[in-house]
């Protein structure tokens, strides 16, 4: 053993014999004491002489003692046998008695078969946590020893943070972990001490994002205005003779627009829970039984997918029901509602009371969707009949077979280069069109496009008293099904009001 580690040590110093042995014997001494100082170590350091030379000879190399570091650690390396091509490096601090010195150390340690083996330290010139600027350093130095490809990831405390120091291991793209240490915490249901299973818990480099968002300005507010809107609501509710209720939360499945979030029962094995989409069984059993007006900031749960206009999993919504009314009484409650809340929370300018009030198939006929943006201008026109007899043969058999043709204008759009134009087509073939015509009506009253060689001049006036278009405009056509080209033509007005910036900014 002794030639071995005396061969070991020779390939990582560059010393004297005289010194690796005495190295040799300084390490084989450790396993025997449990206080490390000289006293201790001259009694077991093998070698002529009593105690006292020997607690001399090691007062004259430790005087004299300078190690290279980046030595020691790939001496340490080779000591454990560590041949794992990456390895989970451990992060620590501890704190040393020597006398009646303190002595804090910050170690960089390799993690194998369970043990931490301490391979990199710095001596911290302060007590207590380290700072990022000192934690860099250490990791900086194992990087330029052993590089950044042999860490898998660094483990450590928590109180190993700071956005400083998560941005230098996202940069280096080094994983960190939080060690979460054994812990004691109290039974709710027995009233006793349950030990807590020790935990490793992967801390990615924006998990702290969320504290730090909570504590910025824009989400603070948005925090509180939540609350003073609620707070808002309940006020107006009850003012207008409404009661507030709470309805249950695990409650029996039933049919709605989404999937159940389920939760197992304790008591009944095999049976669930199903949280609630919407308040609507228990809202009705409440008028049923007497109570005529009813409200609730409702939380619903609905197992769907994220979408533009709802939250994903769980949400919150005003749900009212009113027993004996008309369709007439509920919007004379809820206007006002809404315009206070708007116009109280808001510095935006707010449609006036009554709202404008839309047949269903006026907005799908005009809109192409049950909820438009009125804040856009354009409205589709369906010129089915104008294209009949056209010679646009396209048109004609799609009529011919039970297609619509949706006229969608576009305001003064006709001058506008052919790249505009392309990324319409673009995005109607991403919508699964089947096509995208359009005609430019020029503002010297001529016109141009794919299509305008079928159609005569009586025809082209026609379609511009039709569709309302003005010289400087330009029109695109949608040709399907109903259903499919009144949907599409809903979507190409939006896009198109969006891409000439036609939406009336700052009002609701």
């Amino acid at each position: 053993m002794t030639s071995a580690l005396s061969q070991l040590l020779g390939n990582y110093f560059f010393k004297s014999f005289a010194s690796i042995k005495l190295i040799e014997q300084i390490i084989t001494g450790l396993f025997y004491v449990r206080d490390v100082n000289l006293t201790q170590l001259a009694l077991v350091v093998q070698g002529a002489g009593n105690d006292n030379s020997r607690y001399r000879k090691l007062q004259r190399f430790f005087s004299g003692f300078s190690f290279c570091y980046t030595a020691l650690a790939k001496l340490l390396v080779a000591f454990a046998k560590i041949e794992s091509e990456k390895w989970l490096l451990a992060l620590d601090r501890t704190n040393w008695k020597f006398g009646k010195l303190d002595i804090n150390i910050l170690v960089l340690s390799i993690c194998h078969n369970g043990i931490a083996i301490p391979i990199m330290w710095d001596m911290l010139p302060k007590t207590g946590a380290s700072n990022s600027g000192e934690r860099q350093k250490l990791i900086g130095r194992f990087l330029q020893v052993f590089g950044v490809e042999k860490i898998s990831a660094l483990l450590g405390d928590r109180e190993f943070i700071g956005d400083d120091w998560l941005k230098f291991l996202a940069d280096r793209n080094i994983p960190f972990y939080i060690r979460i240490k054994q812990n004691l915490t109290i039974g709710r249901s027995e009233n006793e001490l349950v030990t807590a299973n020790p935990l490793v818990k992967k801390l990615q480099n924006n998990e702290y994002k969320v504290l730090r968002d909570l504590r910025r300005g824009k989400l603070h507010n948005n925090i509180m205005l939540r609350a003073k809107v609620i707070a808002h609501l309940r006020s107006l509710m009850a003012k207008n003779g409404f009661t507030e209720f709470q309805t249950p939360i695990l409650t029996a499945s039933s049919p709605e627009g989404a999937r159940d979030f389920l939760v197992p029962s304790r008591l009944h094995p095999g049976k669930f829970y199903a949280l609630p989409q919407a308040p609507q069984q228990f809202k009705q059993l409440l008028m049923v039984s007497g109570f005529d007006k009813y409200f609730q900031i409702a939380p619903c749960f609905r197992d769907e997918d994220a979408r533009a206009d709802r939250s994903p999993g769980e949400f919150y919504q005003l749900d009212i029901e009113m027993s004996f009314v008309t369709q007439e009484d509920i919007f004379n409650v809820i206007e006002p509602i809404m315009y206070e809340i708007f116009s109280k929370f808001s510095d935006k300018k707010i449609s006036s009371i009554p709202f404008t009030r839309i047949p269903y198939d006026d907005a799908i006929l005009k809109y192409g969707t049950d909820k438009p943006d009125l804040r856009n201008p354009i409205i589709i026109t369906d010129v089915t009949e104008l294209f009949k007899d056209t010679d646009f043969t396209i048109f004609k058999e799609n009529i011919q077979n039970g297609s619509v043709i949706k006229a969608i204008p576009a305001p003064k759009a006709s001058n506008l280069p052919r790249s505009f134009f392309d990324k319409m087509l673009d995005f109607a073939n991403l919508e699964g069109a089947k096509g995208l015509g359009y005609i430019q009506f020029l503002e010297d009253g001529s016109s141009k496009g794919p299509i305008v060689k079928f159609l005569t001049n009586s025809q082209l006036l026609d379609l511009k008293t039709r569709a309302n278009l003005q010289d400087g405009d330009a029109v695109f056509f949608a040709s399907d099904q109903i259903e499919v080209a009144t949907k599409f033509a809903g979507k190409l007005r939006t896009k198109l009001g969006e891409a000439l910036g036609l939406l009336t900014k700052d009002s609701f």
